[in-house]
């Protein structure tokens, strides 16, 4: 098993540290009040970093003339972590100023006064790389619409035995399948894009069809109606670009559902191959989605029961017709990111028993989008439109906050975000392929899944507190030697790792490549539309110089400047519910003297601490 070769910095980062001296004094000669002041002393020639206790309130760092001082608050926890529970760190003594990197910050004094009582809140600036979506996300509406049909389908059957293809009731329960050719017209259920709640029968033709698929199309579409010849050419396209993309992800991912189930989600109906009529051909069913709701695509998780409502019975993707017509590398991507959903449903509830996090889906569904960027030629060059249809134009979002305040949670568009950023980050430090292979099919979801496939990947015995210290570093620092920024392992001499398709002409051999990202690049900038932006350490720079940005359309208050890399506060006190696995993160000064000292309390007197601190000197 191949091991990652770790930065040295890393090594010392988790190193043991030197404390020189704690402990608790009730007596308030250093002005606290009468408060009870547990103190503690280290020596930053020990370490490079210090993790802070949760009953300490006060910290003393020595050692550390003329290095900057860094902080971050973790939320190694599936819940969120409010920000009454978190500590604050003021400055009590010995920093020279503060981690700005904007002029208009004063550079502030070797001894500074503490800073008022009051703590700031974030969630008063509004932080925001793209406009945000604050309505839930249209595929878990459709999750929520499946759980509740699903509930009622096992109300109304109550007390009824579970029907299979094997229990003498062949005769009522057995489809054969139907070979349908190309002009061939059936309905099939069409779910309104607008309500994403009903579902009507409407007829479809069919335009292309291979030995794996059907492309199957509305027949009063109006971009079909528009032209014909040159839909079915598109149509044509998409199934040989889907189905080969398809044969690549399988290889990695796994196997799609075989059966179809019976309405309690659980005890299998029959064989798909015997009881649907499109067999275990893959059908994709072309619609206009957009023009009336925010849909590009979709996989319905319902079609693989028999007689749920809604249900086509077999293996479904559904596409918006004017993507594949205006954006066909979008469509394909699309395709492939939806069509992973159902073979992740498959290996992991289906075979396994376990029911995912909604954060956990998008996550596998996300790195298929990372692993085929390449297979489908877009390259990483920021004047590509295709780079804007993959998840990395998501990295803009995830710099301007929501990797800490959403973390791996949520159901809108922020939880894409932050989602990706932590699984490119996973997958280029733990093996690439590899790593997302062994998160595709271990038995686990959630946050134990990435664990396991951590440590399969690395030999090593990683938990949620060690595995966010290494991200939080990653997002603080710069460095080309881990991070995002360098290409992840390929594994050419093992066999495993690659694959070969066709495409119709001749061979070729994939390698699943993940391409280096630069966080700190002006592609993934953001802004900022509030004025109050002393608290941000970050570098600023035009809003301009944001290649990506400029193509949106902005109709009234255009920002003027835009910050590069992960957000970080120079002020901390600025706290803010962080979501489940965040990390949050802090640039509070350079040391004026050998020795700097800080205060950390809760932001709600009497709450006892619930966050992890840990402070960097560099």
């Amino acid at each position: 098993m191949k091991k990652i070769a770790f930065s040295t910095v890393l090594i010392l980062l988790f190193g043991i540290f030197a404390m020189v001296f704690s402990g608790c004094d009730n007596s308030s000669s250093d002005g606290d009040d009468n408060e009870a002041v547990c103190k503690a002393f280290y020596d930053a020639a020990e370490s490079e970093s210090v993790a802070i206790d949760p009953s300490i309130n006060r910290v003393t760092i020595n050692n550390v003339l003329g290095k900057t001082i860094y902080m971050v608050r973790m939320n190694p926890k599936e819940t969120v972590l409010e920000e009454k529970k978190q500590r604050t760190a003021v400055v009590k003594s010995g920093i020279l100023n503060n981690g700005s990197n904007n002029a208009s910050n004063p550079v502030q004094s070797s001894v500074m006064k503490e800073f008022p009582a009051e703590n700031h809140a974030v969630p008063a600036f509004d932080l925001q790389a793209l406009e945000k979506q604050l309505e839930k996300d249209p595929r878990y509406i459709l999750e929520e619409k499946l759980n509740e049909l699903m509930k009622k389908s096992a109300a109304q059957s109550s007390g009824q035995v579970s029907r299979n293809a094997t229990d003498g009731q062949t005769e009522e329960q057995t489809v054969t399948p139907q070979v349908f050719h190309v002009g061939d017209k059936t309905s099939f259920y069409t779910l309104d894009p607008n309500t994403l709640e009903t579902f009507e029968k409407k007829e479809y033709e069919l335009l292309a069809s291979g030995d794996e698929y059907y492309v199957w199309v509305k027949e009063d579409d109006p971009y079909y109606i528009k032209d014909k010849d040159a839909f079915k050419l598109k149509a044509e396209k998409l199934g040989t670009e889907f189905i080969n993309g398809y044969g690549l992800v399988r290889y990695i991912y796994g196997e799609t559902y075989d059966k179809l189930y019976n309405e309690d989600g659980k005890t299998p109906y029959g064989n798909m191959a015997e009881c649907s009529r499109t067999g275990t051909k893959i059908n994709i069913l072309l619609y206009s989605m957009v023009d009336e709701g925010k849909v590009y695509g979709f996989v319905y998780h319902g079609d693989v029961f028999k007689g749920l409502d809604g249900s086509n019975e077999g293996r479904f993707l559904y596409m918006d017709s004017q993507t594949l017509l205006d954006k066909p590398l979008e469509a394909y991507l699309t395709a492939m990111h939806e069509f992973s959903h159902t073979i992740s449903m498959n290996q992991k509830r289906m075979m396994n028993g376990k029911d995912w996090t909604y954060w956990y889906g998008e996550l596998l569904a996300m790195m298929c989008e990372d692993l085929m960027q390449s297979y489908l030629g877009i390259t990483d060059s920021f004047e590509d439109e295709g780079l804007l249809m993959t998840p990395k134009v998501r990295l803009m979002q995830a710099n301007s906050g929501v990797f800490w305040s959403t973390g791996l949670t949520g159901q809108a568009n922020d939880t894409y975000a932050a989602v990706f950023m932590m699984g490119a980050w996973l997958s280029r430090n733990f093996g690439g392929v590899k790593f997302i292979k062994e998160l595709a099919r271990n038995g686990e979801v959630d946050m134990t899944s990435i664990l396991m496939a951590v440590n399969a990947c690395s030999d090593t015995s990683y938990d949620a507190g060690k595995l966010l210290k290494e991200y939080a570093e990653s997002l603080m620092f710069q460095k080309n030697d881990f991070g995002l920024n360098h290409d992840s392992p390929l594994y050419p001499e093992n066999s495993e790792f690659f694959c070969d398709y066709s495409d119709g002409i001749e061979t070729h051999t994939y390698y699943y490549p993940l391409t280096a990202v630069n966080l700190w690049d002006p592609f993934y900038g953001w802004y900022n539309l509030s004025e109050k932006v002393d608290c941000i350490a970050n570098e600023s720079i035009p809003f301009e110089k944001l290649p990506a940005v400029k193509k949106r359309r902005w109709e009234d208050n255009v920002p003027t400047s835009a910050y590069l890399g992960p957000i970080m506060f120079n002020d901390g006190t600025m706290t803010g519910d962080e979501g489940p696995y965040g990390v949050m993160l802090y640039k509070l000064g350079t040391a004026g003297s050998d020795s700097v000292t800080f205060n950390l309390k809760t932001k709600e007197e009497g709450e006892t601490p619930q966050d992890e601190l840990i402070f960097w000197f560099e």
